[in-house]
């Protein structure tokens, strides 16, 4: 074996500190010490875009440097595990990647509207495989951290550096429906009322 994906945890942002310590922090030490203990030379780590939850409520554009997760329970364990990998790096002989991926909708995971959240870290299925195929394929001593979310309508995850340290440019794109304003909202409404009349 030459490579871990740790994708294991607690993939849930309304969970307690308490339920996802255990889940995604504790298990990536856990997971990091086994893989140094077997020579595995390279580990992919499932973080999240809640590792930045802050540095996103700031309307720039979000860059995949040091973790922000503000004081949200699961981005804090998300920033916890990355420390927790780049420690085992350290420690020698360990390359990882950690993934900081974005989400999508339950179900067959076709995007639609939720809120502007949603709406910029969209991660479609095939974007996914693309990009934890991208981190086990590349060239990476040390530690690269990257955003990985498909083409969504509002940029504002940088994917320069996904693309620049893995190789990763995404395929799938989300296109959402227009909002209607309050206006268009009338009109539809009294163009309905006179269909009916």
């Amino acid at each position: 074996v030459q490579a871990v994906v740790h994708l294991a945890g607690l993939a849930d942002s309304t969970a307690s500190w308490e339920a996802v310590e255990a889940a995604n922090v504790t298990s990536t030490y856990e997971i990091v010490n086994a893989a140094k203990w077997y020579g595995i030379e390279r580990l992919v780590l499932a973080s999240s875009v809640w590792a930045m939850r802050a540095r996103w409520l700031t309307d720039a554009v979000v860059e995949a440097g040091p973790a922000a997760p503000g004081d949200h329970p699961y981005g804090r364990s998300k920033a916890a595990a990355e420390a927790a990998a780049a420690r085992g790096v350290l420690a020698g002989g360990l390359s990882t990647v950690v993934l900081r991926i974005g989400g999508r909708a339950p179900g067959d995971g076709r995007p639609h509207q939720l809120d502007d959240w949603e709406d910029t870290c969209w991660l479609g299925w095939q974007d996914f495989l693309r990009g934890v195929d991208c981190a086990l394929d590349a060239a990476v001593e040390g530690v690269a951290v990257v955003n990985l979310v498909s083409d969504n309508p509002v940029p504002r995850w940088s994917l320069d550096e996904a693309r620049d340290l893995i190789g990763y440019v995404p395929q799938e794109r989300y296109e959402p429906a227009p909002k209607l304003g309050r206006l268009t909202s009338l009109k539809w409404r009294l163009a309905q009322r006179l269909r009916r009349a």
